[in-house]
């Protein structure tokens, strides 16, 4: 699936009178609910819907916690760039 963008001129910097280049804004088409989101992960998974809801809760909390402290986190379960 395609990932719409429109595209915005960019405003003119300091002195510059014009606009110069352009910038994307992501286009979203359509909103996904946490509790779709845990029904759909529930029917491919062992979990429960009510497994998975605590297990989102926990890392929310987690994740807050981490921005808090200024940490930065990647949520990647797979990083293909992550060295051996």
């Amino acid at each position: 699936m395609a990932i719409l963008y429109n595209l915005y001129r960019n405003p003119p910097a300091g002195n510059q009178q014009e606009a110069v280049g352009l910038h994307a804004r992501f286009v979203p088409s359509g909103k996904t609910t946490t509790a779709q989101l845990v029904s759909r992960a529930a029917k491919g998974s062992a979990l429960g819907e009510g497994d998975l809801l605590a297990a989102l809760y926990c890392l929310e909390q987690a994740l807050l916690s981490e921005l808090e402290a200024g940490q930065w986190f990647n949520l990647a379960l797979w990083d293909p760039f992550r060295s051996a």
